[in-house]
């Protein structure tokens, strides 16, 4: 994919040139090979591979590791792209959603609660904490809300943190929710990431600017809302809709009995 000779590009090196200090080879998953200056990002590398893709490139595979685009390649490595046509894209889209949706809510209504509760109708079922009851009007906010941090193309930054420190900060910032989650963590290190002032952990990498976020809707579905988006079968479009009123019963009774329990 892309052509064998290519003409030097930023801080690229051409095909032909022979390996030198300061330059690495990267072998990508067809099987074809090119260098770059070490250092390179994996979001610059993902522009020379973006027309091998029919949705665009979200996440990156190095020696079989997941990582996000904002990622630095410093040594030679083998490396995979993830679209929207993948599992793994469509999962770091969704956590990438939801940071925006988050902030988006903070911007509305500061020190309102959103909470993630459960996958639901090819999307995310969430519930706003207003004090009141939330409505049509309110979502339709939010919705314009985000796309206008989507407009505003802003970066998400990867800050990898030790994880005492994550937990301070997060302690700090009175989400207690993650805090738990944190505690169960046996690693050294965790990465939260920060966008708009917001830091917050999620269980993976996200995209490096809410820019790449340009497909999703908010379906009112009371007491709360559905975050929807594209799914791997068909990258361009939101899928149809289909209410499941039985299963949301169930799911929904199923978070009652887990807050009664006191599970996280």
């Amino acid at each position: 994919c892309g052509p064998p000779f290519f003409q030097p590009i930023g801080n690229r090196l051409t095909w032909g040139d022979v390996l030198v200090n300061g330059s690495i080879r990267v072998r990508f998953s067809d099987g074809s090979e090119q260098q770059y200056a070490a250092g390179t990002t994996l979001m610059e590398i993902a522009a020379d591979r973006q027309s091998c893709h029919a949705s665009p490139i979200v996440a990156a595979s190095v020696n079989n590791a997941l990582t996000d685009l904002q990622s630095r390649q410093e040594t030679e490595a083998e490396i995979d792209f993830f679209d929207l046509s993948t599992g793994k894209g469509v999962k770091v889209y969704e956590r990438s959603l939801t940071f925006v949706l988050i902030i988006a809510a903070e911007r509305l209504f500061p020190g309102k609660d959103v909470v993630v509760e459960h996958s639901f109708g090819s999307g995310v079922y969430f519930e706003w904490l207003l004090d009141r009851e939330v409505t049509e009007a309110d979502i339709r906010a939010l919705e314009q809300e985000m796309e206008r941090i989507v407009e505003e193309n802003l970066p998400l930054v990867r800050r990898n943190l030790p994880l005492a420190e994550a937990i301070r900060q997060l302690e700090a910032l009175g989400d207690f929710r993650k805090v738990r989650l944190l505690r169960q963590i046996e690693r050294d290190t965790v990465n939260l990431y920060e966008c708009d002032g917001q830091l917050n952990y999620f269980y993976g990498p996200m995209v490096p600017e809410t820019g790449f976020l340009k497909r999703f809707e908010l379906r009112f579905y009371p007491p709360g809302f559905i975050l929807r988006f594209p799914d791997a079968t068909n990258p361009r479009i939101i899928p149809p809709f289909v209410d499941q009123p039985k299963l949301a019963q169930i799911l929904q009774e199923a978070e009652r009995w887990g807050e009664l329990l006191g599970c996280p």
